[in-house]
């Protein structure tokens, strides 16, 4: 009866035996941004539709439905209604786990923004204000000098040639003819940049 007592009295003073150590990936950075919140073979994994929706990559990349072990772009939805990529970028269709740019339509539907020369922001279509009007490679891009010669950009900031898919001032004259110029002297082209001499 003593030792009963004895081991009665040690058992009562051991703290509640708990499950284990938290799972790490659960707290981790992976977790908030990509959805790897499990761990498996000491590695960090998705595991469920939860974890996904709930990281940064769902609402900035569409990157929201879980796929052998991680988040990606799988469902027009994930491209369409769980991130902005679609109305932002012009990117609404899942293409090899990433969201992208299929159709000229989709870029001319997107808004972006852009800033004024007096340095406020506007938000404008990604064709006529800068002149990404054609899907390439998965994103809105210029094609040629005639996207961005028409663009917003290129009247208020003198970019008005295509250069690898974006708007840019060329020359001098391109500043030249731009607000930026006529309004706060930027008007030497450097760098594909309007600035002032």
């Amino acid at each position: 009866m003593l030792r009963l007592t004895i081991y009665l009295a040690l058992a009562l003073s051991l703290p509640a035996c708990n499950r284990g150590p938290a799972d790490p990936c659960a707290g981790a950075e992976a977790c908030k941004t990509e959805g790897l919140c499990a761990s498996l073979q000491g590695r960090c994994i998705a595991v469920t539709e939860a974890h996904c929706l709930a990281s940064q990559k769902c609402q900035t990349l569409g990157q929201c439905t879980h796929q052998n072990g991680r988040c990606s772009a799988v469902t027009v939805k994930d491209c369409q209604t769980h991130s902005t990529l679609c109305a932002e970028a012009g990117m609404c269709v899942p293409r090899g786990g990433v969201c992208s740019a299929t159709t000229g339509t989709s870029c001319r539907q997107a808004k972006g923004r852009m800033m004024k020369v007096d340095r406020s922001w506007v938000t404008v279509d990604l064709c006529k204000g800068l002149g990404q009007c054609h899907a390439l490679d998965g994103r809105c891009q210029s094609r040629g000098h005639g996207d961005c010669e028409l663009s917003a950009i290129c009247k208020e900031w003198g970019r008005c040639h295509a250069y690898k898919g974006t708007c840019l001032a060329n020359s001098d004259g391109d500043c030249r003819k731009s607000k930026a110029c006529r309004d706060t002297g930027a008007c030497v082209e450097r760098d594909g940049k309007c600035l002032k001499p």
